[in-house]
């Protein structure tokens, strides 16, 4: 399967414009475009590219002894004109910044972990409960308005979700929420000299991400919950101790005697 998305994504990359139309433009002359293709590798048969590609991104790697990628990071080892060695996946430089991929991914990183925490602390803490309500309220109103609302919500992609929060909460009734559109989860102070958290920039994120797994939570608890109560022993509790007839007494006290 990883072999398969490997050569999926490379041929799928093949079919796309290639970064040299992109970088040179429509009025650049043929010799700076030829010049980008040879830079990047372009000019090579697509199988040597293929090899190229799968060769960057394992952590098994083989590099001639003086054409090592500058960000390559690992062990190797020096075998006849070659040297073969363990290394972090390389996914070269960015033909746009110019910055390592990996660099850009790292400095994203840790905003995605406390987004993807968010999300799935809000659906938690939001879908089990829901579902077990909807469960004890099974066939009601209730219940269907919130199966009704689960399904929509997994049904939404969580990006349609994001530009509709932002633009409904952000920008048509900000003055009542105070949440904007956009902004980072550390800005600058006003005098520049360190960063501030700024946790309301997570909420609308961290809504859009976890309405999905939200609806997920929701409908898994609602229908484990009903399968449970429709078992035997749940009908026997309620047959035995129904509770409109259940009475429960006081124990009586005994005063001592002096």
């Amino acid at each position: 399967m990883l072999l398969g998305l490997v050569l999926v994504v490379f041929l799928l990359f093949q079919a796309l414009p290639g970064p040299e139309q992109i970088l040179s433009g429509q009025r650049t002359d043929k010799a700076t475009t030829e010049a980008i293709v040879k830079d990047l590798g372009l000019d090579q048969p697509t199988w040597k590219q293929a090899l190229l590609y799968v060769n960057d991104i394992s952590i098994i790697s083989i590099y001639p002894q003086d054409k090592i990628p500058k960000f390559v990071t690992g062990v190797f080892w020096k075998v006849a004109d070659f040297k073969i060695g363990f290394k972090f996946p390389y996914l070269r430089t960015s033909f746009q910044t110019k910055l390592p991929v990996n660099q850009i991914l790292a400095e994203a990183f840790v905003g995605t972990i406390i987004l993807t925490f968010a999300a799935m602390f809000l659906a938690l803490i939001v879908g089990i409960p829901l579902g077990a309500w909807a469960a004890s309220k099974q066939n009601t109103f209730w219940d269907n308005t919130i199966v009704a609302l689960s399904t929509l919500g997994i049904s939404v992609p969580s990006f349609f979700s994001a530009m509709l929060f932002s633009w409904l909460f952000g920008f048509v009734y900000r003055e009542y929420t105070g949440l904007p559109m956009t902004g980072s989860w550390l800005e600058l102070s006003t005098d520049g000299n360190y960063r501030i958290l700024k946790l309301s920039h997570l909420i609308l994120p961290a809504i859009a991400l976890g309405i999905r797994p939200l609806a997920v939570f929701i409908q898994l608890t609602r229908n484990n919950m009903v399968d449970v109560l429709a078992l035997d022993f749940i009908k026997t509790a309620k047959a035995k101790f129904p509770t409109n007839k259940l009475i429960v007494k006081p124990i009586p006290v005994r005063t001592p005697t002096p």
